[in-house]
């Protein structure tokens, strides 16, 4: 079914329905993590929630539904997370440092079993495809409108297509390393990936942002 077409759930207005639905997708949320999405059912799901059938279908078409609001909640609280520092008065606006704390924040915010999960739909659901998109977009839309901080010092000709593949390539590698690849240190990561980005920006300098 096309994601335009998609059974919009209702929202809770009520402390107790909005207790209900957060119930719902704490549960799934588990469940993905645990054993997958396949091997995840709706009744699982309503099961380990503890509410009945009617209470789940009453906020959620079906178990991806349930999927894509719990990964949506995760990239909502990255970027707020991600906004929250750049708005910061006293933030240092050295490029390094300010690369290695929003990609410390991506990782403090990402929960690699889902991450996990949705590197394995995307390539073969449509709906999935356009969360991720839409994970990126949300980004790029945060980060595009302070490129002029960098002043002349960029050395990217097409500073959005630059940005937005940045970002595509950043966010890959934070899922695969941090669900994959376990023999690795947070930190050395994170000073890889900062070297990485100030490099691709602006070259040996350090750069301000």
């Amino acid at each position: 079914m096309n994601s335009q077409k998609r059974y919009k759930a209702r929202m809770p207005q009520q402390d107790r329905g909005i207790n209900t639905k957060e119930r719902i997708m704490s549960a799934a949320e588990q469940l993905f993590i645990k054993q997958g999405f396949h091997k995840t059912t709706s009744k699982q799901i309503v099961r380990h929630a503890d509410v009945s059938i009617g209470s789940f279908y009453g906020y959620f078409h079906d178990k991806k539904d349930v999927f894509i609001a719990v990964v949506w909640e995760h990239i909502q609280h990255t970027v707020a997370a991600m906004k929250a520092y750049l708005d910061k008065q006293d933030r240092s606006h050295d490029l390094r440092e300010v690369a290695s704390s929003l990609i410390a924040l991506t990782m403090e915010h990402l929960s690699p079993g889902l991450f996990r999960e949705i590197t394995i739909l995307r390539y073969h659901d449509p709906d999935i495809g356009r969360l991720q998109e839409k994970t990126f977009r949300s980004i790029y839309e945060l980060l595009i409108p302070r490129r002029t901080s960098l002043g002349n010092q960029l050395r990217v000709k097409d500073v959005e297509a630059g940005l937005e593949m940045l970002i595509m390539a950043v966010m890959d590698i934070i899922h695969v390393t941090t669900t994959y690849t376990h023999n690795i240190q947070q930190e050395r990561i994170i000073n890889e990936l900062t070297d990485m980005i100030v490099r691709y920006l602006v070259g040996d300098s350090q750069g301000s942002a």
